[in-house]
């Protein structure tokens, strides 16, 4: 699967970061900045600093439709901000979002 490539605000780095973005249940659709990019899994490929600091600031939504009356749909939503050091993975699933990070170590939010 092909990176999806994200524009943040215009910003031109050269650096890039691969952030893979996988849900519990599978196959919700992913949101970048307000923008559907498709189903989970996804790889997206976020513009970052030299140092590995976002860019710019992006907003990551994954919407769990339901798949029958039994559920409820419902959304989860994590900003990475400017701040941030990019996460390698970013796992949603129904209750939360956890932050995976290249070296291992891992943090909610």
């Amino acid at each position: 699967m092909e990176p999806v490539p994200v524009e943040l605000g215009g910003v031109k780095t050269e650096h890039h970061a691969i952030v893979t973005v996988i849900t519990e249940p599978r196959d919700a659709m992913v949101v970048v900045n307000r923008i559907p990019v498709g189903l989970a899994p996804q790889r997206l490929e976020l513009p970052v600093t030299e140092r590995g600091f976002l860019a710019d600031s992006v907003t990551i939504t994954v919407r769990f439709v339901a798949r029958d009356v039994t559920e409820a749909s419902t959304t989860q939503t994590t900003t990475l901000y400017n701040t941030d050091r990019a996460p390698a993975r970013l796992e949603f699933d129904l209750d939360k979002v956890k932050r995976v990070f290249a070296n291992g170590t891992a943090s909610e939010g």
